[in-house]
């Protein structure tokens, strides 16, 4: 239905702001951010929260809350599963869902306990989250991806006394029996050279010696990782899977052009990624690319993935932000915003062919904050309001976390 709607200036109902119950603190409007949305039997899941500044603590745990196209109420799920919180998942936030095979999923981005480090599964005819503590030693988790018949989780993890942060930054399940089996597996990273990655001391030596997967995806037909260490060394990059040994071995690091260059870019307004935001907003492959949105659209100009260029959407868009991304009907649709003021937004939806070689504005609407989020839900398009925290150069705004509808079929021509 988008693909008939041919630049309309929308009108969106507001439907309010979904963290809001959950953020005590009215001045952590940071908090309160979309980081992602997702459409599943006629619900669509809000994810929201703060890792930083640990808002799922004093709540008792990060609530999804969900709304459909026939009400603007607010409505909410029950959570289930060893240790499950009764106000929500076990996580200071919900930054990330994941679809497999229809099913919605969930990551503990910061559990509240760290041994408590987990999956949820979206049980959408019980309209509950079940809870799967088999990650181990799990601090964070940041993303899910399936391959070679495994499902694989991105993560920081520690030994059970937390003293020594470990280099084993991914965990597997065996796909055909992941809800059901024992813990997950560690993988353990390698460089070029072939030798296993060490962590340091977790407790006196933090600044130095943390390491984190923030990102994994699947490119021509290989499984990669982008690896963080918190301080650089040389095996900060991109890595990746050797099914043969089970492990990751380096490809490249963090130099200019590569993936790991383009996490860490400004974005359209001069600001610096937040630490405790997602890394990629999205990553896919079309036209056999790799396409990266981060704060932009990113493409991989080589199949061994060691440069990138950033896209133009057209000079009309010069200044505009590019946050999130998704496929309906063989397009892609992408989401910008362009800053007038601090409170005052345009905001555009646009669509692309797999190529990304020319853009099509579907319709435009005026926001109160930048646009961070969005998903279609049978013929209705959410959007999810971003902002950035008291402390930025923009300052916080009151209107961050705010979740717009637009009713498509009004503007189908």
């Amino acid at each position: 239905m988008l693909e008939k709607v041919n630049g309309a200036q929308v009108s969106a109902e507001n439907l309010g702001i979904p963290a809001s119950e959950f953020i005590n603190d009215s001045s952590n409007y940071y908090a309160r951010n979309i980081w992602d949305l997702s459409a599943v039997d006629g619900k669509v899941l809000v994810g929201f929260g703060d890792y930083g500044d640990n808002t799922g603590s004093a709540y008792g745990g990060t609530p999804v809350p969900y709304y459909t196209n026939n009400s603007t109420q607010k409505q909410t799920s029950s959570y289930t599963g060893d240790k499950a919180s009764t106000k929500g998942l076990n996580t200071e936030a919900v930054q990330r869902f994941v679809e497999l095979d229809g099913t919605i999923y969930a990551l503990s981005t910061d559990a509240l306990n760290m041994e408590n480090c987990s999956y949820y599964k979206y049980d959408s005819e019980g309209n509950r989250w079940v809870t799967y503590y088999k990650l181990p030693s799990g601090i964070h988790c940041y993303d899910m991806v399936e391959f070679d018949n495994k499902i694989f989780f991105g993560v920081m993890v520690g030994t059970p006394e937390y003293m020594d942060c470990i280099a084993a930054c991914v965990q597997y399940l065996d796909k055909n029996n992941f809800e059901t089996s024992s813990n997950a597996t560690n993988v353990y990273f390698y460089n070029s050279s072939g030798v296993q990655l060490k962590g340091g001391k977790y407790n006196d030596q933090w600044t130095s010696f943390y390491w984190r997967v923030y990102d994994m995806f699947v490119y021509n037909n290989n499984l990669y990782a982008i690896h963080h260490r918190s301080s650089s060394n040389g095996y900060e990059g991109l890595y990746k899977y050797d099914k043969e040994n089970c492990r990751f071995v380096q490809v490249q690091s963090g130099v200019s052009g590569s993936l790991l260059s383009v996490v860490k870019t400004r974005d359209t307004y001069g600001l610096e990624k937040i630490a405790c935001e997602p890394i990629l907003q999205n990553k896919f492959e079309a036209d056999g690319k790799l396409i990266a949105i981060f704060n932009g659209i990113y493409r991989s100009t080589n199949t061994n993935l060691t440069n990138f260029e950033k896209l133009s959407l057209g000079s009309e868009y010069t200044n505009y932000c590019v946050r999130d991304a998704f496929e309906l009907d063989g397009k892609y649709y992408l989401l910008a915003s362009l800053m007038n003021s601090s409170s005052s937004f345009t905001t555009v939806v646009l669509e692309t062919d797999e190529k990304f070689n020319s853009f099509r504005k579907v319709l435009s609407l005026n926001t109160e904050a930048f646009a961070r989020s969005f998903v279609y839900n049978d013929g209705y398009l959410y959007i999810g309001l971003g902002g950035y925290p008291s402390s930025s150069t923009v300052g916080a705004n009151t209107k961050t976390g705010t979740l717009l509808r637009v009713n498509i079929n009004n503007y189908v021509q």
